[in-house]
């Protein structure tokens, strides 16, 4: 398995706990995931396993700064897929944030943003 298999099982990890953090079984998000997980070139096979355990894939970050921005825009973005941001969705995105070095006034400010509805809060991460 190359680096970038890795990095991408990390993102698809990243997405599953944000999607599983509201409690709320929703087939719209997995689908979504599954689906940006076989344009990635993921097996059927890989996606089962990271579904089975995320926690197990998640802690590999990106590698610089802008994936982290790009990977943390895809995590808030589907946290807000149902047009709310639960408590369960924003402790695992400060936590996932924190991780990538994101520091806590940042998050707070982005993810106001976010629940506000302005489009351009994914600029406050740069």
């Amino acid at each position: 398995m190359d680096n970038n298999q890795d990095h991408l099982k990390a993102q698809i990890a990243r997405l599953m706990l944000i999607a599983r953090a509201d409690n709320q079984a929703d087939s719209r998000e997995a689908k979504w995931i599954f689906g940006i997980a076989a344009e990635w070139g993921l097996s059927l096979d890989a996606i089962n396993e990271i579904a089975a355990k995320p926690g197990q894939f998640s802690d590999l970050l990106p590698p610089d700064n802008d994936t982290r921005i790009s990977s943390f825009y895809q995590l808030l973005a589907l946290s807000l897929s149902d047009h709310r941001m639960d408590s369960g969705e924003e402790a695992v995105l400060r936590e996932i944030g924190s991780q990538m070095g994101f520091s806590a006034e940042k998050l707070d400010a982005v993810m106001k943003k976010a629940r506000e509805g302005e489009h351009n809060w994914f600029m406050d991460m740069t």
